[in-house]
């Protein structure tokens, strides 16, 4: 009988063992990758390594966009609370619930306080928790300066079988410990002189100040991972439904309410759990306060200790009424956002700065060099067409969240299927190289938003095996390189736009004294309008052989500086605002509305002789009015006196209204709306077709033209439209390429951008309106006669004759007592065109002729000028002509 018990028992003890070699073999043979593979993820530190975002340089060559390479300072507590002895002592002081104290106190009173540990007994331990007592077990160690095996047993054999104090169980203990109070004193001082600290001490209590922060995440966080066990689901899942109001919420709310026993309204656990998104947490202004909004903003106003003391003591009576649903979470939630939130510190290290902690990181355990990129703009020209970063949006960090949950999610599962380990993969390769971190900015506006897949590199990384064997080097397990954003050349010249906006100001100071000398009839009048400290320019030249824009001018301008300093005050302006691009034209308010005025009647001339080139000869006589006959009173000419009996030629040369009144009334509604929409005039969405068009506001609304029952129905604003007014809107560059199509015939599609590593965003073709020759010869021989006979309204301006300046003046009525824009409109030279141009001078009271034209004039004087009338005379040398003269 006995024998057969043996037999028996002997069965199971082989079974049992065969069995255990089965999953040993299951464990070591079968899933080793697997398992090594989870091993490793538990200890794997992964360093991110900056990209270059691409630059942005004008078509010289000059950077107008730059990344330059820095080193901030960064601040993981983790790594802080195992390395400096005033963190290893908080944390083991708070494992044995000493009252409240901070990094500061300790390192202050840290001689007194570390009393604490070193006077410890084991039976002093002996009813705390088993991994409570293992951190403990980690900080002792710590304090000892000797974390080797040896001394690491030693320890454990004293929790388990000592009987005297730690400090009498290991003599050097209390040496050691104050040696390092003192060492890392003087280390934090010379650090925060390095880092010219006003305040000395105040380093630390930032230090403080973020460990505290941390502290309401980690209690949080496990709160929320505690109420996901009860739903069987993720804390992402529990904060997804509780981010904002209604009957789901509640009812989530109420149930863990119930079950875990709690006191306090509802609104106030919310709060506690998981605050709605922020816009639904703030009340709009006037508006009263929900219960939900009153919690929140209550909790907002005690300190972050407040808050965690808050968070923990809900978690503290779960462990009484509810261990299984909070068991383990803290802990768990502590190690995880420890170790993965870091948090910067200074921006731009000093160099003396980043050699201290590259060849003593040691001495400061938990502050980490990062290199980054700063993006720099060294040139100030065209602000608004090269653009701007910003930070990421609240939208963007959420959509960036949710993408990081899922990847934790499929992170912590220990079986995935095909499906789930390609979405891993792939969101860890995001999450790594492509993801927006917090601090890292991306493009606002121009091209920097446009082109932001282009200019945008991604990160590359480092990850290793952290906590090796004693003394051996981190062991590198994958690399990959960051790449580098692609950089992009415009068409814009940066010598020739700052030698226009030199120009301006200088022009502005001038006109008053010109317009003294030359008193012409409206000097009344314009000194009383003209302001010139209101220099509201527009200019632009379009290259009409490549569609580049060399000069695109805007005035007035603010520096970036400027413009982050004073956001505020710049973007309430409604006046004169820097914030809008006029040469580009959109976002105007009502006294700056693009009218181009009479720059729009040779459009209107062209569109007469396609029907009719007899329409050349037409007279009308101008008698300095006329009134139509749906009209109460009559609309006037400039010359209030008349014109007389007058032919195109003159009536582009004076600029006689009544005369494209008469013309645009007799062409009809048709034919005027047929013309201005093939050339551009109705694209307010589209605008003039560059790469910024679509994706920026910069042409918002600029170019317009009235709806063709607007004008069929209203005699007045027929007439009116066809001296550029009331039913016609544009910008400076759309009139650039209105007359590079007298000039051509060829409607050019300006181009911004000249080399990119990306396509330019579409943007369809306009159809092109056929213009003849002869057209095109009997239009530019007026507009010659603008610039160069006596009569021509551009004149008195006194252009060079070998500059073969074609040009049209425009004087554009905004509003009843608002002073007129004036414009300056054409090409040169006339031979050959090369280069269409446009000058608006806004609400300056002016004529055209009297302050637009000199600003061409004075920018073909400089140096930067002659080149493209350099360029454009050897166009004439070359003899291309496209059509016989």
């Amino acid at each position: 009988m006995r024998a057969q018990r043996l037999q028996r028992l002997a069965l199971v003890f082989v079974a049992v063992l065969l069995l255990l070699i089965a999953r040993l073999f299951q464990l070591q043979v079968l899933e080793h990758e697997y398992w090594t593979e989870t091993a490793r993820n538990s200890r794997i530190g992964q360093n991110t390594i900056p990209f270059r975002r691409g630059r942005i340089l004008d078509r010289n060559g000059a950077v107008l966009a730059a990344d330059r390479q820095a080193f901030d300072l960064y601040f993981r507590y983790r790594d802080f609370r195992r390395g400096f002895v005033a963190a290893q002592l908080l944390e083991a002081l708070r494992l044995l619930e000493y009252p409240q104290a901070g990094l500061v106190d300790c390192l202050q009173n840290g001689e007194q306080l570390g009393e604490w540990c070193l006077l410890l007994k084991p039976e002093n331990l002996a009813g705390m928790d088993t991994p409570l007592q293992d951190d403990l077990r980690f900080y002792l160690t710590g304090l000892t300066g000797n974390r080797s095996f040896a001394r690491r047993t030693a320890v454990q054999d004293w929790f388990d079988q000592g009987n005297t104090t730690f400090a009498s169980a290991f003599p050097d203990a209390r040496d050691y410990f104050h040696q390092s109070l003192i060492e890392a004193r003087h280390n934090l001082q010379f650090l925060e002189r390095l880092l010219e600290v006003e305040e000395p001490g105040s380093l630390l209590q930032r230090l403080e100040d973020r460990r505290q922060q941390l502290e309401v995440m980690v209690a949080r966080a496990a709160l929320q991972d505690a109420a996901a066990r009860v739903y069987s689901s993720t804390s992402s899942w529990v904060r997804t439904q509780l981010s904002k109001p209604g009957e789901q919420r509640e009812e989530i709310l109420g149930h863990l309410h119930e079950r875990w026993e709690l006191d306090g309204t509802l609104a106030h656990f919310g709060t506690v759990l998981a605050p709605m998104s922020r816009r639904h947490s703030i009340a709009e202004e006037g508006e009263p306060l929900s219960a939900d909004q009153q919690a929140f903003e209550d909790f907002q106003q005690l300190e972050p200790l407040q808050q965690a003391q808050v968070i923990e003591a809900v978690l503290a009576h779960l462990r009484v009424v509810a261990l299984d649903d909070v068991s383990g979470v803290l802990r768990a939630q502590t190690g995880r956002i420890h170790r993965l939130r870091v948090i910067a510190l200074e921006r731009d290290l000093d160099f003396d700065l980043v050699d201290l902690l590259s060849q003593q990181p040691d001495d400061y355990p938990g502050l980490y060099l990062q290199q980054v990129t700063q993006r720099m703009y060294p040139i100030e020209v065209a602000r608004m067409v090269v653009g701007s970063l910003r930070l990421p949006t609240e939208d963007d960090l959420i959509e960036d969240q949710l993408k990081r949950e899922r990847f934790q999610d499929l992170r912590r599962q220990l079986f995935r299927t095909d499906a789930e380990e390609a979405e891993f993969r792939r969101l860890r390769d995001w999450w790594w190289s492509d993801s927006l971190a917090a601090n890292e900015r991306k493009g606002q506006e121009g091209i920097e938003k446009v082109y932001e897949p282009v200019l945008r590199g991604s990160r590359g990384y480092l990850q290793e095996l952290e906590g090796g064997a004693d003394g051996e080097l981190p062991l590198e397990l994958l690399f990959s390189p960051p790449q580098n954003g692609i950089d992009i050349k415009l068409s814009l010249d940066a010598n020739m736009i700052a030698a226009a906006e030199r120009v301006i100001p200088k022009v502005y100071r001038d006109t008053v004294p010109r317009l003294h000398a030359q008193r012409p009839a409206n000097l009344t009048k314009a000194l009383q309008q003209f302001n010139p400290n209101a220099q509201r320019v527009g200019f632009v030249i379009l290259d009409l052989e490549t569609g580049e824009v060399p000069v695109l001018v805007s005035t007035p301008n603010v520096s970036r500086q400027e413009y982050r300093d004073n956001y505020d005050q710049l973007k309430d302006m409604r006046d004169g605002t820097p914030l809008r691009n006029r040469a580009l034209g959109g976002g105007y308010y009502g006294n700056e509305q693009p009218y181009p005025g009479s720059t729009f009647k040779p459009m209107v001339a062209a569109a007469a002789m396609a029907l009719d080139p007899s329409t050349w000869n037409r007279r009308y006589t101008c008698t300095g009015a006329i009134k139509p006959s749906a009209a109460n009173k009559p609309i006037h000419c400039d010359k209030r006196t008349g014109h007389g009996e007058i032919d195109m030629r003159e009536a582009l040369k004076k600029s006689c209204n009544v005369y494209f009144y008469e013309l645009g009334n007799d062409l009809g509604a048709g034919v005027l709306h047929e013309t201005a929409s093939k050339l551009g005039f109705d694209s307010a969405q589209s605008g003039t077709g560059h790469e910024l068009s679509l994706a920026t506001r910069l042409e918002r609304k600029a170019n317009y033209f009235a709806p063709l029952k607007e004008l069929q129905r209203d005699i007045l604003a027929r007439m009116r439209t066809s001296i550029g007014q009331v039913g016609v809107l544009a910008s400076p560059l759309q009139m650039a390429r209105l007359f590079g199509w007298l000039a051509t015939g060829e409607l050019v599609r300006p181009k911004l951008v000249l080399e990119s590593g990306g396509a330019s965003p579409a943007v369809e073709a306009l159809p092109q309106l056929n213009i003849s020759w002869q057209t095109r010869e009997r239009i530019a021989e007026a507009l010659s006669a603008v610039v160069y006979e006596n009569g021509g309204t551009a004149y008195r301006t006194e252009f060079p004759a070998e500059w073969q300046i074609v040009g049209k003046t425009g004087t554009a009525e905004v509003a009843k007592n608002v002073p007129t824009h004036a414009w300056f409109t054409g090409y040169f030279p006339a031979d050959q065109p090369r280069y269409a141009f446009a000058v608006l001078c806004e609400n300056t009271g002016l004529h055209g002729g009297q302050i637009a034209s000199y600003i061409l004039k004075e920018f073909l004087f400089t140096e930067e000028g002659k080149v493209l009338l350099g360029e454009a005379a050897s166009n004439t040398a070359n003899g291309n002509e496209e059509a016989p003269r």
